[in-house]
């Protein structure tokens, strides 16, 4: 007997648009997978409407795709998004960690300290699995110590998408252990109150995040392939996904 998962009416739009949301960024539902009214609406025991308001939702937000006449597809990042994604975050967490190095407090150094050694640490082992949510704290750390509300809500807005991002950025061999050492280097110039040197680290840290994802293209030259099909699929064409691994 297949389950349902049954749902509070109250906002039931909302509550739908929040579970598929989460999915999503969870890549529970992979990227260019279709999404059927009827198949979502039967699992979350609501009409399609509810369903198709959050298709609607997930759309304004960039998560969900909505061609007419063919229904809705999760949004696949090519290449390119994730490169202008990358470049937002440098220049906005550089920003960040600039304002961070005379407002962060040392008890907080040392707790993402300690927090990088341990995750450095478990990163020996060959299942190592939090990577994901290690790496959005401790960004989002650095952010909230800049003391910038705005700039902490303009990061907020592309939370989902960074967080698609990172999903792609975790399959790179060695990608997460690179990633805490280079946070330690990170915490160690917040520690210095140089401005100058904090933003160069965190600047350093995305641009390496780049790089590793243009290696990924070039040894993988099939990637290139789907990098074009994800862009057609912007423009009403076949959907695919971009594989960094």
């Amino acid at each position: 007997m297949e389950k349902k998962i049954l749902l509070d009416r109250v906002n039931l739009p909302i509550r739908v648009c929040d579970l598929l949301r989460s999915r999503i960024v969870a890549n529970q539902l992979p990227y260019g997978a279709k999404l059927t009214e009827d198949s979502l609406a039967k699992e979350l025991g609501v009409s399609r409407t509810p369903v198709r308001e959050a298709f609607n939702r997930l759309a304004q937000e960039g998560l969900v795709t909505v061609f007419p006449g063919r229904g809705a597809f999760v949004a696949t990042l090519s290449f390119s998004d994730m490169v202008q994604l990358l470049e937002i975050r440098e220049a906005l967490e550089g920003m960040a960690a600039r304002l961070a190095t005379s407002r962060i407090t040392k008890t907080s150094l040392e707790k993402l300290r300690r927090q990088m050694e341990v995750e450095i640490r478990k990163t020996a082992g060959n299942r190592y699995t939090g990577y994901l949510d290690v790496d959005r704290q401790f960004h989002e750390s650095v952010i909230s110590a800049s003391g910038n509300q705005h700039l902490s809500q303009l990061m907020k807005s592309l939370r989902d998408r960074i967080q698609m991002l990172r999903h792609r950025s975790v399959v790179l061999p060695g990608r997460a252990r690179k990633s805490f050492q280079e946070h330690l280097q990170i915490i160690d110039a917040l520690a210095t109150r140089d401005p100058d040197l904090a933003e160069d680290r965190i600047r350093t840290h995305i641009r390496n995040v780049k790089s590793d994802l243009a290696i990924a293209m070039a040894d993988n030259p099939g990637e290139r392939e789907e990098n074009h099909r994800s862009a057609d699929s912007k423009n009403g064409k076949k959907t695919s996904r971009l594989y960094v691994a």
